[in-house]
């Protein structure tokens, strides 16, 4: 079985309390389950993405879309407790990356992903 909460937990925000809200959903699954998760970031564009005054997360809360813009170690912290799977909590496009694939800049990319299994 598979919990796949692909660009879903940043409409959660932190006072609803995400991480335990995720680790319900696990606690139900059994052993040798997986946790798929994406998680938006601010991390590689401040500005872009989470400046005050511009950015993607002023504008989806300015319209009444909650969006919680997490960092790198809030997004592993949904894996606490869980085997994350190589190469761990990464930017999405270097999560098993296509070897031929098109370069794409770090800078252009505000998602964190990570696959875990529950022992």
């Amino acid at each position: 079985m598979a919990l796949s909460l692909i660009a879903i937990v940043h409409f959660v925000l932190d006072e609803d309390d995400p991480q335990g809200i995720v680790r319900r959903f696990m606690d139900a699954l059994a052993p040798g389950s997986f946790l798929a998760l994406t998680v938006f970031t601010a991390d590689t564009d401040p500005v872009g993405v989470g400046g005050v005054g511009v950015g993607v997360g002023r504008e989806y809360n300015a319209r009444g879309i909650p969006l919680q813009i997490r960092d790198k170690a809030e997004t592993e912290a949904f894996f606490d407790g869980y085997e994350l799977l190589d190469p761990g909590v990464t930017l999405v496009h270097h999560w098993r990356p296509v070897a031929d694939a098109a370069p794409v800049r770090d800078q252009d990319i505000a998602m964190y992903a990570g696959v875990a299994v529950k022992r």
